[in-house]
């Protein structure tokens, strides 16, 4: 199989096609005065800035934490039009948000409010075609076998009408096929899972998810720049997201479509708007600074299962994934992709060099703008810094 196949793979993971009482530490500034600039900023933004000419792409924001050093945040290309990404340009960040939602049941679970091993039934009533006794691990470490919506299964309700507020309820009732093995039997990506998890959340805590992702993780951290698609307002500066929705190699401004029904119907599975600084920081206090959840909960969510049937992929903890080393320049990281129409999304953690990174443009990406650019990218990295003791 060629790298551009196996590259492609990995972004068709979270590909929708049609589309975390614990409190952290306060935030602390990844730009303190005394910090110097990172001294390959230019070779990052000269890649960023080459990868958009080499392969005609349209905008792209990339942010990188290294201890140490001011972060970085590079931008390149333009949201539509004339009008440029800028560093405070929001993206949807697609499936990254189950990144989050995980860290925001293993809160719960420290606090006593959930179990990984509850079952659904104490939680939620029964719905059709969903094993009432699939666990809470199983939902977050996608071995529940439960259908995902996606693909033309999750772009058609949503091309028919836009403007349509979904509800979970709805969603599970109408949209839900078959399972495709019994619970703890395989592993299967599945958006249905994090929809799931989302209901458990919200009737465990008494509130919306949004509400308790701000308060106990965006407030406290300084993530100023996140919100909650259709729970919360979005702000303006939202780059104009691109696809080819009808196999013709021309790109539609998928942007020109109300945002309700995509993000009502998959929720705590896609509907966080970030910008890349946000994502990094974000990825930085979960995975090195360890201010988001407990020592215990962190090892639970990087008890990564494995085989699972992507290539680009290593393995699937409690929602965090490990890419393959031998296809990403042969270094060890651990995050999250994401995907929803117009966008393609990374979050990553270095472990060997304490890097955290975030890359995300907005574009759904298939082709070898972004699948090249990604390796060039880390290429940069590596060969900049030195591993950690």
């Amino acid at each position: 199989m060629s790298f551009k196949k196996i590259l492609t793979k990995i972004l068709l993971l979270n590909t929708l096609l049609a589309l975390t009482a614990f409190s952290v530490s306060p935030a602390v500034s990844t730009k303190p005065t005394s910090e110097p600039e990172l001294p390959f900023a230019k070779e990052l933004q000269d890649t960023l800035d080459n990868g958009l000419k080499k392969y005609n792409g349209n905008g792209i924001s990339a942010a990188v934490i290294a201890p140490g050093y001011k972060a970085w945040v590079g931008v390149s290309g333009v949201s539509h039009g004339t009008t440029p990404i800028k560093p405070e340009t929001l993206f949807d960040a697609g499936s990254i948000t189950k990144n989050f939602v995980a860290a925001l049941a293993l809160q719960l679970v420290e606090e006593g409010l959930l179990a990984l091993d509850d079952p659904l039934h104490k939680w939620l009533p029964d719905y059709p075609n969903i094993d009432n006794t699939i666990t809470i691990r199983q939902l977050l470490n996608h071995t529940s076998g439960l259908y995902s919506l996606q693909g033309p299964s999750a772009i058609r309700p949503i091309l028919k009408d836009p403007g349509r507020l979904w509800t979970p309820k709805e969603v599970l009732t109408t949209l839900v096929g078959k399972p495709h093995f019994p619970k703890g039997k395989g592993w299967r990506y599945s958006n249905t899972g994090y929809i799931l998890l989302g209901m458990i959340i919200e009737k465990a805590t008494g509130s919306k998810i949004s509400t308790e992702l701000r308060n106990r993780f965006w407030k406290p951290l300084g993530l100023d720049s996140i919100f909650f698609a259709v729970e919360e307002a979005l702000p303006g500066n939202i780059a104009h997201g691109w696809i080819d929705l009808n196999g013709d190699k021309v790109l539609e401004d998928f942007s020109v479509f109300p945002r309700t029904a995509l993000h009502s119907l998959f929720k705590a599975a896609g509907g966080i708007f970030s910008t890349s600084e946000d994502l990094a920081k974000w990825t930085h206090a979960l995975f090195h600074e360890r201010r988001v959840v407990s020592k215990e909960s962190l090892k639970q969510m990087l008890a990564f299962h494995s085989p699972i049937a992507n290539p680009g992929l290593a393995g699937y903890g409690l929602g965090v994934q490990r890419f393959t080393p031998r296809i990403f320049n042969g270094l060890e990281m651990w995050g999250h992709g994401g995907n929803s129409p117009g966008y393609s999304a990374f979050i990553w953690y270095l472990p060997e060099y304490s890097v955290s990174i975030a890359l995300i443009t907005n574009r759904e990406q298939v082709d070898e703008f972004y699948l090249w650019l990604i390796n060039d990218f880390l290429s940069v990295i590596k060969s900049n810094l030195k591993k950690v003791p």
